[in-house]
């Protein structure tokens, strides 16, 4: 990860263990200008396998906020002619306001898990850059890191995304 560190923004990596009683080894990953969260935090069960931890955490968010997709600027009734869309009335809202197919918004090309199509999806719904304004249509769709994952290869990282979200789910479920 060390060759990638200034591109992402990382500045440093301490360890923060001592903070508490708990003695768990904990590191924070700093990232003074990031465009959302400028720290991270990794836990392990060695100050080893926390700094791992902290500098995947960070890297996840990095991506998140430099996504390298197409984007498109429409609303769904003239972009459904020559594009299919994800569900949008399955994605978590912000608001009591009713999306409808007449409004233009930003979308960004997606691809589903098992069958490989492309869909698109409200940019607003995956982007984690918060230091520039809304894209035009914003305001409906809820942004969330949950299931945003790294991973060694790109089918570790999906199965540690899935993980996540099942965990979230049951948690608020409990």
């Amino acid at each position: 990860m060390r060759p990638h560190w200034a591109r992402m923004g990382i500045t440093r990596v301490a360890n923060v263990t001592g903070l508490d009683r708990i003695g768990i080894p904990v590191v924070m990953v700093c990232r003074p200008n990031a465009r959302s969260l400028a720290v991270s935090q990794g836990k392990g069960i060695d100050l080893e396998a926390a700094t791992a931890s902290g500098l995947m955490e960070a890297a996840e968010l990095y991506h998140a906020e430099h996504i390298e997709r197409p984007l498109k600027l429409g609303s769904m009734a003239e972009l459904s002619r020559s594009h299919r869309f994800a569900e949008v009335g399955r994605l978590p809202r912000i608001s009591g306001r009713a999306f409808t197919k007449d409004i233009v918004t930003l979308w960004i090309e997606g691809r589903e898990m098992i069958s490989g199509v492309t869909r698109w999806l409200p940019y607003e719904s995956v982007r984690a850059n918060f230091t520039v304004p809304p894209p035009p249509g914003s305001g409906f769709f809820d942004c969330s890191s949950n299931g945003l994952a790294s991973g060694n290869t790109a089918d570790e990282a999906v199965h540690h995304g899935i993980c996540e979200a099942i965990e979230r789910d049951a948690t608020t479920l409990w």
